[in-house]
């Protein structure tokens, strides 16, 4: 039989209003009650009734995160973020994984706002309209995250664009002069946002890019040994790439070492993402990174801005980036 405030309030002998401000914190009751109500509350197994509460005040405390591959160790700290956040608000995360599969995303936007959660963070799938014209129907507080989709969504990004232009300066400082560029989908803004710095990069140093400098993988890691191993026997003067993610940069690591490449000495590969800082690897990658505020950071704060009807005048939020130097890119 589940735990009432009743059972709490036989235990200890306070009242159930007493016991029912205590376990919410409230500051009418001192902090030695409330320890004593909380203890007793442990002991009895007690789980608050969430649904009930947000009658009273309006709101669930619970958010959902919805993210396309939670494998990919990007989103995993990602979600680790805003959960990080939002619990030192008293608020429950809970994680969605949506596998880049549209169908799953309308799914889990639709189970989010089933359960009245009090706002959503959402990383949309390739050219997926439905799940967001959904989101931007309902009465739910959402942030995208990652990927934007014009002006019409609150969104948090990285700087793309000056991404993947850091990215390829970089290559082209060590004097690569043919560097390729790892595409995923064009219908993701990140994917051609960072393209675009690929090539602006290029421009500058008198350079055109080329169909053959593209290679062209899936956005989950794990399929693309076959694409990645068919690119470098067909491209061996091609001795620098510039990854679409982390996870994609140490896949062409682990599909080249096998082919008998040694990096950098025979091949460069810069990544975009960051997340060695809390993945350390054996060789440590050269990288695209925030500065300042994580991605999953900013977007809890600017989530919770909107629960909280706090508006930001800016409808995309854009965070500056840096190249941070690893042992994956040599001359």
């Amino acid at each position: 039989m589940k735990v009432r405030l009743c059972d709490i309030a036989a235990k200890t002998g306070f009242s159930i209003n007493t016991v029912s401000h205590a376990l919410r914190d409230l500051p009418d009751i001192s902090e030695a009650t409330k320890a004593l109500i909380r203890r007793a509350a442990e002991e009895l197994d007690y789980i608050p009734d969430l649904q009930a509460g947000s009658f009273k005040s309006g709101k669930r405390g619970v958010i959902s995160v919805i993210l396309p591959d939670i494998v990919n160790p990007h989103f995993t700290l990602l979600f680790h973020e805003a959960e990080t956040y939002f619990q030192k608000l008293g608020i429950t995360t809970f994680f969605m994984n949506t596998g880049e599969n549209a169908q799953d995303e309308l799914k889990s936007v639709r189970a989010s706002i089933g359960q009245n959660v009090d706002g959503i963070i959402l990383c949309p799938t390739v050219g997926d309209e439905e799940a967001l014209g959904l989101l931007s129907r309902s009465h739910t507080p959402y942030v995208l995250v990652g990927r934007h989709a014009g002006d019409r969504h609150r969104a948090v990004i990285t700087d793309d664009e000056e991404g993947g232009y850091l990215a390829t300066k970089h290559l082209l400082s060590l004097g690569h002069r043919r560097i390729a560029c790892v595409r995923t989908n064009a219908a993701i803004s990140s994917d051609r946002e960072r393209y675009q710095g690929y090539c602006r990069a290029l421009s500058e140093a008198g350079l055109t890019p080329c169909e053959e400098d593209t290679l062209q993988l899936s956005l989950r890691a794990r399929e693309n040994a076959e694409a990645i191993t068919a690119f470098l026997e067909k491209n061996r003067t091609c001795r620098a790439i510039f990854a679409f993610s982390d996870l994609l940069a140490n896949e062409i690591i682990a599909v080249a070492t096998a082919l008998g490449y040694r990096v950098p000495e025979d091949l460069s590969v810069v990544g975009f993402d960051r997340i060695g800082d809390a993945y350390p690897q054996p060789l440590p990658l050269t990288t695209v990174g925030t500065v300042g505020d994580s991605l999953g950071l900013a977007a809890a704060e600017c989530l919770h801005k909107k629960i909280e009807g706090k508006q930001d005048a800016d409808t995309v939020t854009v965070l500056p980036v840096a190249l941070h130097l690893g042992k994956t890119a040599g001359k």
